[in-house]
């Protein structure tokens, strides 16, 4: 019987295998340029993967990063962004890490993203709703009491 053959792991693959390595080691010299390089991807399990070790590591430098991360995912949000697992990802980083930036959380609360499931379309937005109302309340926005109050008048659970 032959053995098998390894299968060479994908871009995504090896590229979420490095942001385990730095999230292992955040001091390593590589650690900044893979955190970087993984916000830039174009895979939003990369991107979520990298603001959950940036958030526990509490690399506030990567607040800038993170921003423009979160900005990018908006822009056609239902392909960049499937089931908004990146920019979730990312406001629970920037609530993590204290960061006072009230325009993300301002989109974040007012973001909807129906996708397609069986039966109809679900909003895939709701849980970056919520987390994002939380960070509006923190910057203590103007107007975060109005749009908490929306947000526990949301349609969907989440």
């Amino acid at each position: 019987m032959a053995p098998k053959k390894q299968r060479k792991p994908s871009p995504t693959e090896g590229l979420l295998a490095r942001v385990q390595a730095a999230r292992a080691d955040p001091e390593s010299p590589d650690s900044r340029g893979v955190l970087t390089e993984a916000l830039g991807s174009a895979r939003n399990v990369v991107v979520a993967a990298a603001a959950r070790a940036i958030e526990e590591g509490e690399r506030t430098q990567f607040v800038p990063a993170l921003v423009a991360a979160f900005q990018r995912l908006l822009v056609d949000a239902a392909t960049a962004d499937p089931m908004c697992k990146g920019k979730v990802a990312i406001a629970t980083a920037l609530l993590g890490l204290d960061a006072d930036e009230p325009a993300v959380f301002l989109a974040g609360v007012r973001h909807r993203q129906p996708e397609p499931v069986y039966g109809g379309s679900l909003d895939t937005a709701a849980e970056l709703r919520g987390i994002s109302a939380l960070g509006l309340l923190r910057t203590r926005h103007p107007q975060a009491s109005l749009l908490v109050a929306e947000c526990l008048a949301d349609s969907e659970p989440a």
